[in-house]
């Protein structure tokens, strides 16, 4: 019986030299050069990637009380009708996550990004044309939130493409674009409005969504081919555990069986809810029930977003 298991691992062990020696040579044909993970080009996408951060989570959040109050005032509506177009806004951000990620599975995060911010652009752009709520609504809180969502979820998952060992810090320099923009967006904003009024200062910002394009343009994603070499080390690597007899790490524990995954998703879910509708509702609370105007509260806001 050992003999029969050890001839067993000594075959599979063989086959597995023979099709990597034949693999190997046609993989390094393919590559124009070797592409490896957490390289020069791969800082250069986590930049962008922060760019983009910065105008799509960054700007819904950072401008979200400030457009209640514009909406209440330039659409003659009250608070529930004003904060209704961002709560929809960033509603819709999070609810629409699943499409943006099977479009990312299906186009590529290239395609997704350049899809979500050409509707960012058109979303913000033409609600500065906007004469009724629903224009608003159509425009901005859809049109405009759909296309944050696809750009999110672009932005998360090319790092995982080019980065490995670097991916938590990559990642988390990334995200300061969120905060970044949560602290910059709110004065920025309040300052247009005032200068510009609400039709020129929402077409002034679209233009800050150019970024989106720019971050998609850099995201190339390296073909499979360039990729083939770590792939078949790692198979490699994971064929020989199986011929060892072993298992492979993380394969008969699957993430969401686990009560903690779910506990933790439940977390981020009211977190997110809570943070929305707080920063939907501050301005407007703190200008009718203190004697701040709107830049103080705006300037407000702002400090906050440095803790949030």
């Amino acid at each position: 019986m050992l003999s029969s298991s050890s001839n067993s691992q000594v075959l599979i062990k063989q086959l597995i030299e023979t099709r990597f020696t034949m693999v190997a040579p046609m993989s390094q044909n393919c590559m124009p050069s070797k592409a490896t993970k957490d390289g020069g080009y791969s800082w250069v996408v986590m930049v962008t990637s922060c760019l983009s951060h910065f105008s799509h989570i960054g700007f819904s959040l950072g401008v979200a009380g400030n457009l209640t109050i514009a909406h209440q005032e330039f659409f003659n509506v009250d608070l529930q009708q004003g904060s209704l177009i961002g709560t929809i806004h960033i509603g819709l951000v999070y609810m629409l996550a699943p499409i943006p990620s099977v479009m990312v599975r299906k186009l590529g995060c290239r395609v997704t990004e350049l899809i979500g911010g050409a509707c960012v652009i058109t979303g913000v752009g033409l609600s500065a044309f906007s004469t009724e709520l629903w224009h608003a609504i159509l425009l901005y809180s859809i049109l405009a939130g759909a296309g944050v969502s696809c750009c999110y979820i672009a932005t998360s998952q090319i790092l995982a493409v080019y980065f490995d060992k670097y991916k938590y810090l990559a990642f988390s320099l990334a995200m300061l674009g969120n905060y970044v923009g949560t602290v910059v967006w709110p004065v920025l904003s309040q300052h247009l409005l005032n200068k510009f009024g609400y039709s020129h200062a929402m077409a002034i910002m679209a233009s800050a969504h150019v970024l989106h394009i720019i971050a998609g343009i850099t995201f190339i994603e390296p073909k499979a081919s360039d990729l083939s070499e770590t792939f078949i080390d790692q198979e490699k690597s994971e064929m020989e555990t199986v011929a060892n007899g072993e298992d492979i790490e993380g394969c008969d524990n699957p993430s969401f069986t686990k009560n903690e995954i779910w506990l933790v998703m439940a977390t981020s879910l009211l977190r997110t809810t809570n943070t929305a509708g707080f920063l939907i509702l501050l301005n407007s609370y703190i200008i009718h029930n203190t004697d701040m105007d709107k830049d103080t509260a705006a300037l407000g806001v702002t400090i906050l977003g440095m803790a949030l």
